[in-house]
């Protein structure tokens, strides 16, 4: 089953295939909420193959990418990491998208957990 992302990650110049109103972003922002020394972060849009990559993040810190504003597009997303616990991917799926308002541009935060979870959102 194919999970959908709310978030273009990668080139500009890629095909976009359903605007959301007018809602753009411009960073994304991952927290390790973890005690763990987290690797190899990788955000992989799977549509468009492209991706956003940390080398690292510290336990208890983040790693932050800024962009050209970007429309919010739907496209399928997965996150991998490397901790000493294991390898992790998991689908990435943003709920909050209408409660931000057209016309503004956000960031899409990823907090990655304990065992494996993550949560995601956008933030103005």
């Amino acid at each position: 089953m194919m999970t959908t992302l709310i978030v273009i990650i990668g080139c500009q110049n890629a095909t976009l295939t359903h605007k959301h109103n007018d809602r753009f972003i411009n960073e994304l922002v991952i927290f390790n909420n973890t005690n763990y020394y987290l690797e190899n972060i990788v955000l992989i849009n799977i549509d468009t193959g492209t991706n956003v990559s940390c080398s690292s993040i510290l336990p208890r810190s983040q790693c932050s990418v800024g962009f050209s504003k970007l429309p919010i597009t739907t496209h399928r997303a997965v996150i991998q990491w490397l901790d000493p616990t294991g390898t992790y991917q998991k689908d990435v799926i943003a709920s909050n998208l209408d409660s931000i308002p057209n016309m503004t541009v956000s960031k899409i935060v990823i907090e990655i957990e304990d065992l494996g979870i993550i949560k995601v959102y956008y933030e103005q």
